[in-house]
């Protein structure tokens, strides 16, 4: 779960890593609880029969992106309030297949020169 209190969008990446089967959902979900111990609101979702029915090979990727406000939108409708952290939920159509899953945060809220450090892993 990632807090998108000072962001504008968060945009998920899905890497088809193992595996030959379509992924049956990808979502990405919002919760007013940073270890998403609260009720998960879907925000927004590819499902099967879309985008998600040709992520099924390895090597194959996509893209999902929300806004701040699609997330305090679809929580008030849920009747959540205070949702602001997020996450990726993946149902892949085989336990054996593994994704690879990467989270980007943009338009923060308050820019700085040097939002962070050069990491090497």
């Amino acid at each position: 779960w990632v807090d998108m209190q000072n962001y504008g969008l968060f945009t998920a990446m899905v890497f088809h890593s193992v595996g030959a089967d379509q992924i049956d959902t990808f979502s990405i979900l919002a919760n007013a609880e940073s270890d998403g111990g609260g009720t998960d609101v879907t925000v927004k979702t590819h499902a099967s029969g879309g985008v998600a029915t040709f992520i099924d090979a390895v090597g194959d990727y996509a893209f999902l992106e929300i806004s701040a406000e699609e997330v305090i939108q679809e929580a008030s409708d849920a009747g959540v309030s205070g949702a602001r952290y997020v996450s990726v939920s993946l149902e892949l159509g085989t336990a054996t297949d593994e994704c690879v899953v990467v989270y980007i945060l943009s338009e923060p809220r308050f820019a700085h020169d040097a939002l962070s450090a050069d990491f090497i892993a």
